[in-house]
């Protein structure tokens, strides 16, 4: 069972943005929302790869799944509860 990209309750839209712009756009989701809330990162950057779930493992966030394919980065996390 692989991890399901499409199931999230956030979406944080950082393409187009540079590093650190993308972990800072994903730490202030959060921060924003509740526990148990599935943020899905988008990013252009490949630094974001490592940055994001860095920011999101200091933030109270467990990284759910890392996928790159064809230039799009994508980060799913979850605050914890």
């Amino acid at each position: 069972m692989g991890i399901e990209f499409e199931k999230f309750d956030k979406l944080v839209d950082a393409r187009g943005k540079r590093c650190p712009i993308p972990a800072v756009m994903a730490k202030i989701a959060i921060d924003d929302c509740e526990p148990g809330t599935v943020i899905l990162v988008l990013s252009e950057d490949k630094g974001s790869l490592q940055d994001v779930p860095r920011e999101a493992q200091k933030n109270n966030a467990q990284v759910l799944g890392v996928l790159e394919e064809n230039g799009l980065c994508r980060i799913l996390i979850r605050k914890a509860e």
